[in-house]
């Protein structure tokens, strides 16, 4: 093995002194708060389209919701905070006002920095309906990952980590997304 390809399989996507700043940074609060997958049961047929599109006609997706271009960044976490809020500023602004608020902030536990989005009080309506909720919350978890799954299928955002590793978990005590790039569930953290 050369070393070429033994630095690119140790690679993380991310440069560790940049990282090490985010990690560092007293304006990132610790985020301990349980979530769960949004993403776990069967897909309906629009989130299997929106999942189809993400992968095959990215530059589509994204111009639909009015997002034009992405930087990569040397934390990609940094990326996908750009993407989400450029979503959620983009051309359906004013029907995701209804559902977020806007904001976004960055979250760590541990090594690990996430991107904390929170919802209205519409959404928390939206995602307790008993029979509907389940389903809400596990369109809008979709609509954040085929955004960022399509930013980086055009933009290289993730800086070669595995999709796989993007989660994408909902917080019912504090009602809103996390959104991260990891091995492990945001509880088995360490």
């Amino acid at each position: 093995m050369n070393i070429r390809v033994l630095s690119e399989a140790t690679y993380r996507g991310e440069n560790k002194e940049d990282k090490q700043k985010l990690l560092d940074d007293t304006s990132i609060q610790d985020f301990g708060l349980s979530v769960s997958s949004a993403r776990r049961g069967r897909y309906s047929g629009y989130i299997r389209a929106l999942q189809a599109k993400a992968k095959e006609k990215p530059s589509l997706l994204l111009s639909e919701f009015g997002i034009t271009t992405v930087k990569k960044e040397s934390v990609p976490i940094v990326a996908i905070k750009n993407i989400i809020e450029a979503f959620l500023n983009g051309k359906k602004k004013k029907e995701l006002n209804d559902l977020f608020d806007g904001t976004t902030s960055l979250v760590k536990k541990h090594r690990t920095v996430g991107l904390w989005i929170p919802i209205t009080h519409t959404a928390i309506e939206a995602v307790s309906e008993p029979k509907t909720g389940p389903k809400n919350m596990k369109e809008m978890a979709f609509w954040f990952f085929s955004i960022i799954v399509a930013g980086n299928g055009m933009y290289e955002i993730l800086n070669k980590i595995a999709p796989d590793q993007l989660r994408v978990d909902f917080a019912q005590n504090k009602r809103g997304y996390l959104i991260y790039l990891a091995d492990k569930s945001w509880g088995n953290l360490s």
